[in-house]
């Protein structure tokens, strides 16, 4: 609920890094916690912020590819979801082999990736953005 509160009010850009950097807190939380409350907290960051970052996503996307078939996007998510059921036969095979804290390095691997992915995207559209009015001399 909060989440749509504040994709209404807060800018895209900013609110797309806030729930990054929230992400990757909590997940840097949960890492190093030994307790309830810090597992507590940290959940609390990692569930508020995936919240606000799938809407944002499909926002971005669907302005970038109009070309592209919505189902297309659909079975990249549906790979990402398949991929998400899969991730507790891993964390099981990485408490087995390794300890039960490493299991939290898988999800603080991809929300690096997701963080460099939008950098990336962010440096693409501002080198492909059309001048602005100021910048053009006749």
């Amino acid at each position: 609920i909060l989440s749509q509160y504040l994709l209404r009010t807060v800018r895209h850009g900013r609110l797309m890094m806030g729930s990054l950097a929230a992400a990757l807190l909590g997940s840097v939380i949960l890492l190093n916690t030994n307790n309830v409350s810090g597992a507590s907290v940290s959940i609390i960051l990692l569930g508020g912020s995936f919240a606000v970052i799938y809407p944002l996503v499909v926002e971005r996307i669907e302005g970038r590819f109009p070309a592209h078939h919505p189902e297309f996007f659909q079975n990249i998510f549906t790979a990402g979801l398949a991929a998400g059921l899969l991730g507790p036969a891993f964390a099981g095979f990485f408490v087995a082999t390794w300890d039960i804290q490493w299991v939290m390095v898988l999800p603080l691997i991809g929300i690096i990736l997701v963080f460099l992915l939008v950098a990336i995207i962010w440096a693409e559209s501002r080198l492909t953005a059309p001048p602005v009015a100021s910048e053009v001399t006749d």
